[in-house]
């Protein structure tokens, strides 16, 4: 019994310690605000199968991001393969990572909140 509470008790902690990506645009403009975010809505003009997204900047001049602030710009598309297309087309760009419908870039620490 021993054993088997021990093994229960580290899949639940797997579990609550993985990242894991918002759900929809929702929960993500939800989230990355309760970080303390300030949150817009990406330019998504021209970008194939994208739904919408998420800009969302932190710190530096006037909570832009910029000069030690945090961003990240995120983008969720109807279908996985959108999302790899444009993940793909555009893999020259720092710190973007492709997570199912998702595709996002940033800083490091936008990217942390957006994950968590």
């Amino acid at each position: 019994m021993k054993k088997f509470l021990t093994i229960l008790a580290t899949i639940l902690a797997c579990i609550f310690i993985t990242a894991c990506t918002p759900s929809n645009i929702t929960d993500a403009k939800t989230k990355m605000a309760e970080a303390g975010y300030n949150v817009s809505d990406p330019i998504t003009l021209g970008i194939d199968g994208v739904l919408g997204g998420v800009s969302a900047t932190k710190g530096g001049i006037a909570g832009s991001g910029l000069l030690g602030g945090e961003s990240l710009t995120a983008y969720y598309f109807d279908t996985k393969e959108a999302a790899k297309n444009y993940y793909e087309a555009n893999a020259d760009k720092d710190n973007i990572t492709l997570d199912g419908k998702w595709v996002f870039y940033g800083t490091e620490g936008g990217i942390n909140a957006f994950k968590k």
